[in-house]
């Protein structure tokens, strides 16, 4: 199956890693991509000068929640994301004991790449 290039709007990659960036050509410029940190695949998407970090959706209880705060907050949240501690082995392999924070990029375009280049 193929596909062309900057043909989608959005790009869901969960518990799938290299996603961010194996497929970042078919994300139209100004898309969404929503991952988590399994492979650390939120982690490259952050040090991806093509993306930019929006948001977190954050579980407090049984609802997900937008955090919707300065790029620092952002990143932070980002670096506390640990899939591990919620992945339990069974029998028949492994599951997620509670889900995973995720986060939502934007695919830059060059000029705004140009004009705020990722902090390192």
């Amino acid at each position: 199956m193929s596909f062309a290039k900057g043909q989608f709007d959005i790009l869901i990659a969960l518990y799938a890693g290299g996603i961010a960036h194996a497929c970042k050509k078919y994300l139209k410029t100004g898309g969404i991509l929503v991952t988590n940190n399994f492979h650390k695949d939120a982690e490259n998407a952050a040090l991806d000068d093509e993306y930019q970090l929006i948001s977190v959706l954050h579980r407090n209880k049984k609802t997900y929640a937008p955090v919707h705060k300065d790029s620092k907050h952002l990143v932070d949240s980002l670096k506390k994301a640990n899939v591990t501690k919620y992945i339990r082995q069974t029998s028949q392999g492994i599951e997620y004991t509670e889900p995973d924070d995720y986060f939502i990029f934007r695919k830059r375009n060059a000029k705004e790449r140009l004009a705020t280049p990722k902090a390192g």
